[in-house]
C-alpha cells in the first residue's frame, strides 16, 4: 500500500504547460509533476484507505481510444477506468486477502460456466464500454467490475470477439469491498454505473462485514449474511458460499 501514486500521462511534456489547470480541477488531490511522471496523494485523505479515486483531466486530454490505450500501456501497475470525456478512475492496490478472495470467486464462476457454456466469465481486467442515460445527456464510460459474466443471449459470441473492449454491460457482475470503510462507494458504483447501464444482477461483497448486497434488476438492494449461499434463477447451478471461501483463504 502507498499514500503516493506515480502515473504517466500520454504527452506528459505537453501537459506540463497546463499543470495549473489540472491542479484547479482536482482540489481534493495533491499533485507534483515532472516531465516523466505525475505524483498524486490525497489532501484530506490517505490513498491507501480508498478503493479508488477520480482524476479530472477535462481540459488537458480527450479520452479517446488512442489516449486510453497509451495510458494503459504506460500505467500497468494500476487498474484505471474512464468516464468520458475527462475523468480517470484510479483503483488502488488490492490487499492480499481481498485478491485471494476475488480469485476464489472467479474460480467458482469459471467452473460453473465451463459446464453450462452459456456465456463468458471475466476478471477485473476486462473493460466494458457502456452508456448511461443521465436524463439530460448520455454518459459514456469504460469501466471494469471485479468479476463479471456475459450471457451469449445478451451479447453474442461473435460480438464479444470483435472488440478489445466489451460493447455493453455484463449480465451479472460483482464489486468486492477492498477497504473496510469503502462499502458506500462500492454500492454507489453498482447502483449508478452497472445497474444504470443495464446489468441485470449485481453483487457488492463485503468480507469485513461478512455480508453481500444483491441488486436484482433494480437500483435497490437486499442485504444477506455470508451464511446464506448466493444463487439466482437466472444463473442456474451457480452457488457462491462466501463464508466457506473466506474461511478457506484464511486457513
Amino acid at each position: 500500500m502507498t499514500n503516493r501514486l506515480e502515473i504517466v500521462l500520454p504527452h506528459q511534456q505537453i501537459f506540463m504547460t497546463q499543470f495549473g489547470v489540472l491542479e484547479a480541477e482536482n482540489p481534493h488531490l495533491r499533485l507534483i509533476a515532472s516531465k516523466e511522471a505525475l505524483y498524486i496523494s490525497g489532501k484530506n485523505f490517505a490513498l491507501e484507505n480508498r478503493d479508488f479515486f477520480t482524476l479530472h483531466v477535462n481540459n488537458q486530454f480527450h479520452l479517446n481510444d488512442s489516449f486510453i490505450d497509451a495510458f494503459l500501456a504506460e500505467n500497468q501497475h494500476i487498474k484505471p477506468e474512464f468516464i468520458l470525456p475527462g475523468k480517470i478512475i484510479i483503483n488502488m492496490l488490492t490487499p492480499e486477502m481481498i485478491a485471494a478472495f476475488s480469485m476464489a470467486i472467479g474460480a467458482i464462476l469459471f467452473i460453473w460456466n465451463r459446464s453450462s457454456k452459456k456465456g463468458r466469465i471475466y476478471d477485473g481486467t476486462a473493460r466494458f464500454d457502456i452508456e448511461i442515460n443521465r436524463e439530460t445527456y448520455i454518459e459514456k464510460q469504460r469501466r471494469a467490475p471485479d468479476f463479471s459474466f456475459v450471457s451469449f443471449d445478451k451479447i453474442t459470441r461473435e460480438k464479444l470477439n470483435q472488440s478489445t473492449y466489451i460493447q455493453g454491460s455484463p449480465s451479472f457482475c460483482g464489486e468486492i469491498v477492498s477497504q473496510k470503510h469503502q462499502l458506500k462507494v462500492n454500492l454507489q458504483k453498482m447502483r449508478e454505473v452497472w445497474m444504470a447501464s443495464g446489468t441485470e444482477i449485481g453483487l457488492v461483497i463485503c468480507p469485513y462485514r461478512k455480508k453481500y448486497y444483491l441488486f436484482d434488476h433494480s437500483v435497490h438492494y437486499s442485504i444477506h449474511d455470508f451464511s446464506k449461499t448466493f444463487g439466482h434463477s437466472q444463473l442456474p447451478g451457480l452457488e457462491l458460499d462466501f463464508a466457506a471461501l473466506l474461511e478457506e483463504i484464511n486457513d
